[in-house]
């Protein structure tokens, strides 16, 4: 009779634990990834049906730049929850980095009529700057989302520090206008996959936040949320510690708005666009396709105040944005 061999299984118990968390850690991710990524990728093929416009050009980027955001949010997550991942700090100019990250974002601030401005003053910090400029995206990103059209983002930077004899550090403070989150929900906010419980916001996978919080901690930070009451907004902010050999006058900044300038339409323009606007009065923003079909009758060089503003019509639709709409009809 043939021997039987005895296989006793030696794994550690909290091997399993982690193999068995990975592996739902892994399955979470992908559900939610696939419907994050779904609705970019559904607006790029969508508009890469037919000849491309500037507009849509512009778009397609966007969308593609969200997605991007997205993998790396995950990537970088998963990297940082490794003892070994290390940041690269070195002296950094706190303006460049967060004005690089609001031309990121300055599209989808764009489609809901959004404007960001940024005033403060602040020595250089030591910080990663990829690291850091991803926050500065993610952050912003998460107050348009909660921001209703055609409000402001602000950016306030500031240097704390006790005395002369600790450290000092730059806070970075960015404020919407949207609805204040709930303060049962503030301590869960930065969690991984956590996601507010907000009609105004997209649904997203929660990486974003968890990001943030690892990338600042990483760099000797710290982040948090100040959230007023109800309909008066949030306030997200991180610290960095300052780099002690410069100084605060090298990055003295003042205010500044990247909205896109005003359209000043003149008397021509006006007559010229009369017929046009008459014909859009009768529908409603949401009215998507029979607006559009008057759009595609329009023929304007592309140089023209009439072309930009055929182009606003379009932001304005693309966003629902029924007051942006209105007041480019009136």
């Amino acid at each position: 009779m043939a021997s039987q061999e005895l296989v006793v299984d030696t794994t550690p118990m909290d091997e399993l634990q982690q193999l068995k968390e990975l592996n739902e850690y892994q399955q979470k991710l992908t559900r939610m990834l696939v419907h994050d990524l779904k609705t970019p990728l559904s607006n790029i093929l969508s508009l890469t049906e037919g000849h491309l416009e500037e507009s849509k050009s512009k778009q397609i980027y966007e969308a593609s730049q969200h997605m991007l955001r997205l993998t790396l949010d995950m990537l970088e997550v998963q990297k940082m929850k490794h003892l070994y991942f290390q940041p690269t700090l070195l002296p950094q100019n706190l303006p460049n980095l967060i004005e690089g990250a609001i031309h990121q974002v300055l599209g989808i601030a764009r489609n809901k009529n959004i404007s960001i401005t940024l005033e403060g003053a602040v020595d250089d910090v030591l910080a990663d700057d990829q690291l850091t400029q991803r926050t500065l995206i993610n952050l912003l990103d998460n107050a348009i989302k909660f921001s209703p059209q055609n409000s402001n983002i602000s950016i306030q930077i500031d240097q704390e520090s006790k005395d002369s004899s600790t450290p000092s550090f730059a806070k970075i403070s960015i404020t919407d206008q949207g609805v204040g989150i709930p303060l049962n929900e503030q301590s869960k906010i930065f969690d991984q996959f956590y996601q507010v419980q907000s009609p105004q916001a997209q649904q997203g996978t929660g990486l974003g936040l968890s990001f943030c919080k690892m990338a600042i901690e990483a760099q000797g930070g710290k982040i948090g949320l100040s959230s007023a009451l109800k309909q008066q907004g949030n306030s997200f902010w991180f610290t960095l510690p300052t780099h002690p050999q410069t100084s605060i006058a090298s990055t003295t900044m003042t205010s500044y708005t990247t909205t896109r300038k005003t359209l000043v339409l003149t008397p021509e323009d006006r007559h010229s666009l009369e017929p046009w606007k008459a014909k859009l009065r009768q529908y409603e923003v949401y009215q998507l396709s029979k607006i559009k079909a008057i759009l595609k009758t329009m023929a304007f060089a592309q140089d023209s105040n009439c072309f930009q503003w055929k182009l606003d019509i379009e932001q304005a639709l693309y966003a629902t944005n029924q007051a942006k709409y209105s007041q480019l009809l009136h």
